[in-house]
């Protein structure tokens, strides 16, 4: 019995999993350490290989606080949400900017109401133009 505990305590508690590219072959390392495995890490690392230090099969989170947490995995990036905020401001955007296209199109050509390419004021807008001169333009038509 006292065999199997000592073998136990010998198994490496940290793996360094590792890859050169986003489609190549994950290789695992297994370290006893974690500044073992922090180093190993940064080593490839220079070489251009990504990879990460995970515990029991969970990523390990690093901070600045704490020199390891062994919590749960972690969330994801945070540009993601910041993508989101990105994305909500540019459609926000998008409808103000449609709307004062649509309102100018009718004060210069009242026959134009209802019957607006948005295809082409997506274009416009997307070109940088603003609502009026946009309007002129496709009032035109």
């Amino acid at each position: 019995m006292k065999l199997k505990d000592t073998l136990n305590e010998a198994k490496p508690k940290f793996e360094v999993k590792y890859s050169a590219s986003r489609r190549g072959k994950i290789q695992v390392a297994k370290f006893m350490t974690l500044s073992a495995a922090k180093k190993f890490l940064k080593d490839i690392e220079k070489t251009g290989a990504k990879g990460i230090i995970s515990v029991n099969g969970k990523p390990l989170k690093l901070t600045k606080q704490t020199t390891m947490d062994f919590g749960e995995a972690s969330p994801g990036r945070r540009s993601k949400g910041r993508a989101r905020q990105a994305d909500a401001r540019m459609k926000s955007f998008a409808k103000r900017w449609m709307a004062d296209v649509s309102d100018e199109v009718e004060k210069l050509n009242p026959k134009m109401a209802g019957r607006i390419d948005w295809d082409t004021a997506q274009y416009l807008m997307n070109k940088g133009m603003k609502p009026k001169e946009a309007a002129k333009r496709m009032a035109k038509k």
